[in-house]
């Protein structure tokens, strides 16, 4: 339909102003939807890093229960726990790291101390169970302040 005196359609202008309207329109949305899709893809990162943080924890506490409650360090299980703990430096930091490291240094400790306690007697004998006492004391003070170590860790 053309205007009298004007000499253009309509509808063109119509639909130019419409067009006009939606470009910006658009944008809006998919900026809106690209920082939408951006705060989802933070919080499935923070999921997956909780949950593989949570396995190094896990890990932890149960090689220090086990050691505690068989008394000894079973066969296999070392290197069951350096296995897996083999990614705590990248998810924790140097810190996790050292005490993975400490966990490990008195586990061998115990083990040799228990292998050795078959040749002794004597004073040589409760030195040896002194030892091996120490370093169960040790792991059972880590283990009930495991949770308050990994704390800061492992919330989401």
């Amino acid at each position: 339909m053309v205007v009298p005196g004007f000499g253009v359609r309509v509808e063109k202008d119509w639909i130019d102003i419409l067009s006009a309207l939606l470009t910006p329109t658009v944008a809006v949305f998919g900026v809106l939807f690209a920082g939408i899709q951006c705060v989802i893809y933070h919080k499935q990162l923070k999921v997956i890093r909780f949950d593989k943080r949570f396995r190094v924890y896990d890990a932890i506490g149960k090689y220090l229960g086990d050691v505690l409650t068989s008394g000894c360090v079973e066969k296999d299980a070392e290197l069951r726990f350096l296995t897996d703990t083999k990614n705590a430096f990248f998810l924790f930091g140097p810190d996790v790291k050292a005490f993975i490291h400490e966990i490990f240094k008195k586990s061998g400790k115990l083990h040799a101390l228990i292998a050795m306690e078959h040749g002794l007697s004597g004073e040589n004998l409760e030195k040896n169970i002194g030892k091996q006492q120490e370093i169960k004391d040790w792991f059972d003070k880590e283990l009930r302040g495991l949770q308050e170590r990994f704390e800061k860790h492992l919330c989401l």
